[in-house]
């Protein structure tokens, strides 16, 4: 991966709330839902292939991860297999984390106050990350995924990004020095202002 820019202005720090329209957040995160419930569907059927058990709806494995998490479950049944332990103890809350904060930071007016690019992000490299798990476990997976930062101004994004990037760089240093001439401004008309 590509770190051009990422020492000037990390898309944390920008966001897409700032350098992208709501739609577009929206537009990332379902793209983001979308990897997701591919992978439910292939690390799904694995575990059904070998007779395991497997919630029947994406809302009944969600209700599975509560249950888990609350203790009214267990992660994995006693003897289960190295991929049905990932399945229930590692897959399962991922994606019950996943649905339950998608469900409430998705909407186009919560993205046009907030910033959740980042968040929805973290929840990819997150999915990335599951990737050697789940193949050390058995689970054999074929889903790509693309890691595309959400801003335009990632410094992932080739030209654009890049451009942007330089640009917003040196803005940094014209708004700072806009402060402070706008402070040497107003200190001037006050001390000003006193001697009348």
């Amino acid at each position: 991966m590509s770190t051009r820019g990422a020492r000037y202005l990390p898309a944390e720090i920008v966001g897409a709330s700032v350098f992208q329209t709501p739609g577009g957040v929206q537009s990332e995160l379902a793209k983001i839902d979308v990897e997701i419930m591919a992978m439910d569907a292939e690390i799904s059927s694995a575990i059904k292939a070998r007779g395991g058990f497997v919630p029947a709806t994406i809302t009944d494995a969600v209700q599975h991860g509560i249950d888990i998490a609350t203790g009214k479950a267990t992660a994995a049944p006693q003897g289960s297999s190295p991929a049905e332990v990932f399945y229930h103890s590692v897959w399962i809350p991922f994606l019950t984390s996943w649905k339950t904060w998608y469900e409430d930071n998705n909407g186009w007016f919560h993205n046009l106050w907030w910033n959740e690019a980042p968040n929805g992000e973290a929840f990819q490299r997150k999915l990335v990350a599951m990737i050697p798990i789940a193949k050390a476990a058995g689970i054999g997976l074929k889903t790509p995924i693309d890691i595309e930062g959400m801003s335009i101004l990632d410094s992932r994004k080739p030209g654009l990004g890049d451009a942007l990037d330089q640009i917003a760089h040196a803005g940094k240093f014209a708004l700072w020095g806009g402060l402070v001439l706008g402070g040497i401004f107003v200190a001037a008309k006050v001390v000003e202002a006193v001697r009348k």
